[in-house]
Parts: C-alpha cells; sequence; structure tokens
C-alpha cells in the first residue's frame, strides 16, 4: 500500500511540471521535487517570518493569572497561542477538506486507477496527501509557533514535540473526515473556489496579523489579562483539541492519551469510509422543469462569456481580486497611502498579462472551432486583453477613491491613474503577444508560458511600474515638504538637476515608453494573429 500511493504521488508532482526542452528539441522530465518546493515555500516563509516576530513579542508573557489576583489554571501565553491554534486550525480544515474534495475529483488519474488493482483508500490517502501543498499556508503558519511556545513557556521538549505532532495529525484527520462529508454534498466547482478564497484569506491574515500584532504586544499585561479572562473559557474549553495539546506540552499523561486515541479512532474511521468512496461528486437535486430554449442576443457576446470563464476558474478568480487586498489592509493599520499604487500595480501588471494568457488559452484548446465563431478573430483575440484591463483599472480607480475619502492620501493620487492604466494595458497586450509567439504550446497545465517568458513579463513591469511611481511619488511630496527635497538632493551628490529629471523627467519618459511598447506589442499580435489563422 506504502508503495503504490508514493507511486501516485511521484506522477502527480511530475504531471504538475512541463518537460524541459533540450536543444535537440526532445523533451526531457523533471523530477517532482521542484513542483512541490513551489507550493511549499510560501508556506516556509511565511512561517518562517512569523516565528522570530511572536517569540520577541511575547517573550514576557509567560506570567499565571493567577499571579495577576485572577483564579485561572492558564498562562496570558497559553490564551493568545490557543487562539492562535484555534484560528489556524479552523482556516487548515476549511481550506484542507475541500482541496481533497477539488483535488480528488479533478484528477484525469483517479478514473484510471480505479480500473487499476489498487485499493480506494490508497488512492484517497494519496490525494490526500497531494491536496495537502494547497493548504500549505495555515500550516506554514502554525508548526513554527509551537516552537515559539514550548520555548517561552519552557515545556518540556519530549512533551512539546508528542503534543506538536499529535495535533497536526489530529487536524489532518479531522480534514480528511471533513473532505469525505463534503464530497458527498460539494461540487467540483464550489471545491475549488472555495480552497483558493480560503488560500485567499490565509494571505489576509498573514498580513492582518503582522500589522496588528506589534499593537497586541504593547498592551500593558494588567489590561491584556482582563480582556483575555472573558476569553480563556471559549479558547481553552476542555472540549477543543488544541486545548488537550497545551495540556499534554505542560506534561499531562491522560490528555497525551486522550490526544492518540482519538487519532487512532479517526484513522480507522477514515480508513473504512475511504474504501466505500464512490469518487463521484454530488450535485444539488431538483426537481426537473422543462423549459423551452431561448435565444438571447448580446451586444458584447464574446466579453460576457469571457467574464463568466474568468470568473469560473478558481486560479483566475483569484487572480482578480487579489490586487483588492492589499491595499484594504493597509488602510486599516497605515497613516498615509501615497505610495499604494506601487503596490497595486506591481501586482496587477503581472496578474493581466496572466489572466489574458489563460483566456486566451481557452480558445486555443478549441483551436480551429473558434474560427467558425461569426465574429472576427481580431474581436475574439483583442478582448481577452480587454477584460482584465478594464477589471483591474476600475479595481484601481475604486480603491484610489476610496482612500483618498478616508483621508489616508492626498489628492496628488490621483495622478497615477492614468500610467497605472497605461502599464496594465500593456501587460495585457503583452500576455496575449507572448502567448501568440507560440500558439501551439502545451495548455494540459496551468503554467502556460515558460519559465524566460515569466521572468522577462515580470522583469520589464517591475522595471516600468518602480521607474515611474518610486521617483514620482517621492518628487511630488519632496514638493511639498522642503526637509525630503534637501534630503533627496543631498543623496543625488548635490545635484538639482538630478534631482528634477530623475523625479520629473524620468517618469515622463517612461510613460511615453510605455505608450510605445504598447503600439508595438499591438503590431506583433495582429503579425502573430496572422500566422495563428
Amino acid at each position: 500500500m506504502k508503495n503504490k500511493i508514493i507511486l501516485i504521488l511521484k506522477y502527480s508532482y511530475q504531471n504538475k511540471l512541463r518537460p524541459k526542452q533540450k536543444k535537440d528539441g526532445t523533451y526531457k522530465k523533471r523530477g517532482p521535487w521542484g513542483a512541490l518546493m513551489a507550493y511549499i515555500l510560501p508556506a516556509i516563509i511565511f512561517g518562517g517570518s512569523l516565528a522570530p516576530m511572536m517569540y520577541f513579542m511575547f517573550k514576557e508573557l509567560n506570567i499565571p493569572f493567577s499571579q495577576l489576583g485572577i483564579n485561572l489554571p492558564w498562562t496570558i501565553l497559553d490564551v493568545i497561542f490557543g487562539m492562535w491554534f484555534l484560528l489556524m486550525g479552523f482556516m487548515f480544515f476549511l481550506n484542507y477538506s475541500p482541496a481533497i474534495v477539488a483535488n480528488l475529483y479533478e484528477s484525469e488519474m483517479t478514473q484510471l486507477l480505479l480500473s487499476m488493482p489498487i485499493r480506494r483508500s490508497s488512492i484517497y490517502i494519496a490525494s490526500a496527501i497531494d491536496s495537502l501543498i494547497m493548504a500549505g499556508l495555515p500550516l506554514g503558519m502554525m508548526i513554527p509557533i509551537f516552537a515559539v511556545y514550548a520555548l517561552i513557556a519552557k515545556n518540556s521538549i519530549i512533551f512539546s514535540i508528542l503534543g506538536g505532532i499529535g495535533f497536526l495529525i489530529l487536524l489532518l484527520l479531522i480534514s480528511n473526515l471533513g473532505g469525505i462529508l463534503f464530497s458527498k454534498f460539494l461540487t467540483k466547482t464550489s471545491a475549488k473556489r472555495w480552497t483558493m478564497i480560503m488560500y485567499f484569506i490565509s494571505i489576509f491574515f498573514y498580513v492582518g496579523i503582522s500589522n496588528l500584532l506589534p499593537n497586541f504586544a504593547n498592551t500593558p499585561p494588567s489590561q491584556l489579562a482582563n480582556a483575555l479572562e472573558r476569553m480563556s473559557n471559549i479558547i481553552l474549553n476542555i472540549f477543543w483539541p488544541h486545548t488537550w495539546v497545551i495540556k499534554v506540552m505542560k506534561g499531562s499523561i491522560p490528555f497525551l492519551i486522550l490526544l492518540y486515541s482519538t487519532i487512532l479512532i479517526l484513522s480507522y474511521v477514515i480508513y473504512y469510509l475511504s474504501n466505500t468512496l464512490e469518487f463521484s461528486v454530488s450535485r444539488k437535486k431538483g426537481k426537473k422543469k422543462k423549459a423551452e430554449i431561448k435565444f438571447k442576443s448580446s451586444k458584447f457576446p464574446i466579453l460576457k462569456k469571457d467574464f463568466k470563464l474568468l470568473f469560473r476558474d478558481s486560479q483566475t478568480f483569484f487572480l482578480l481580486l487579489y490586487p483588492l487586498f492589499f491595499p484594504i489592509i493597509f488602510m486599516f493599520s497605515s497613516t498615509s497611502l501615497d505610495m499604494i499604487s506601487i503596490i497595486f500595480v506591481m501586482i496587477a501588471a503581472i496578474y493581466a498579462a496572466m489572466v489574458a494568457i489563460y483566456a486566451i488559452s481557452y480558445e486555443g484548446k478549441l483551436w480551429p472551432v473558434p474560427k467558425l465563431y461569426p465574429i472576427k478573430i481580431g474581436h475574439l483575440i483583442f478582448s481577452k486583453a480587454f477584460m482584465p484591463f478594464i477589471i483591474y483599472v476600475v479595481e484601481y480607480i475604486a480603491i484610489t477613491v476610496l482612500i483618498y475619502l478616508s483621508g489616508k492620501a492626498s489628492i496628488e493620487v490621483f495622478w497615477s491613474i492614468i500610467p497605472v492604466i497605461l502599464i496594465i494595458m500593456y501587460s495585457s497586450i503583452l500576455g496575449i503577444s507572448l502567448y501568440l509567439k507560440n500558439p501551439k504550446r502545451d495548455l494540459s497545465q496551468k503554467n502556460i508560458i515558460s519559465g524566460k517568458e515569466v521572468f522577462y513579463l515580470e522583469g520589464i513591469i517591475l522595471g516600468l511600474g518602480l521607474g515611474i511611481f518610486l521617483p514620482g511619488n517621492l518628487y511630488i511630496s519632496s514638493l511639498k515638504n522642503i526637509e525630503i527635497k534637501e534630503q533627496l538632493i543631498d543623496f543625488l551628490f548635490d545635484s538639482t538637476a538630478l534631482y528634477h529629471f530623475l523625479g520629473g523627467v524620468l517618469p515622463i519618459i517612461l510613460i511615453f515608453l510605455t505608450i510605445y511598447l504598447s503600439y508595438k506589442e499591438l503590431n506583433n499580435v495582429k503579425e502573430r494573429m496572422k500566422k495563428w489563422e
């Protein structure tokens, strides 16, 4: 059973990477470790950055409530980290359970494996392990915190390891049980969308916590204790698994037995249920209604189709909404947002190209059928660039108006709208141009463009974005603040001419360069479009 699971996982991870083309034109298969590390790396980065932050902020809070005159068997540290384990546990469950459903029923290998002498439980376990990479962020924000908590609380190393491992295994089992139950009523599309939303919320939560933790840690212990006293009965209720873990880390043998007994029982239940799975996602059942087929005309049928396709796919849905969340987070944690254009354009411009590529790849999968549509090929292709362009521009204008009305940006923030529009327009056209450079490329995976094309795209977009907004925003700020102006001139070798050139002239030059590059890529698209036909 073990060898079969490893073999299934090996082929699954290999399929996540595009074969590498050699100089002689042949393809070389890559190992599975590259794909695995690509998913695990964000979790390692997030967890590694949170751990030292939480250690230095809470290292002085291992204070028993009894020392503050409160009749509770816990410390302030127990409640704070108990709250963290509870939140991360819920996020992991809500992320991992639907990911199992989406991965199990989307995989092309599932039906093939069912025809082989492989147990259903082996297929399910392999799929569950494969899905774990999609829930990596909550785990990455939880595992290092166990070490931080044990270090500050000065718990036993052996009991801390047993408690931490036991909690992770228990979370995996509870989430797997949830995945089995969700498969009874959750559709594949909704499971994929929910997984992506929860992944998105994990990033949102990480950024929010990073901004809010300093304020939380600076609160005096006496005030903190009064607030946490009311929460302790809920957060550290004896029925929560993380409460068992905290007890185990403190050296409680009865709770250690309870924890691992629950693990054994759940393991048997999941093994039994996984062998009874039908491997088919249920649909909501309803009364069948006879309805007449009506053909409705639309002024913009292609745009309407592209819009629905983009929001139906969970990954593009994530890409379209992601640039909104960082500005929203900073609205609550920052006093000034005059530099928000840099954050937005760095994310949205790159994503605009990726979304345009995904949009045109839908037609590429059907090619040459789209040539039979009653519409010009040019309109069909350019609608793919227009859709992400208009969505991101509307998002940025809405964010700009919102931060201005909130009083966290001056009226000068509106100057950034024009270069943002130009960069996103160029990025969308560039994405289409890169795809049409090789329209017969492999479309079976999400990484449609090659690594070199990704680096080229990111390099040119980041170069234009930073070159326009960083010196431009600093220049505008310095015109209103003499002290900043003097510091900038001093930094630039006391050259006033260099100060005006870099701050006032360079952004304008790059704006016109963006217009020129857009026109150039537009002509490339027209030429490559003819060859595709």
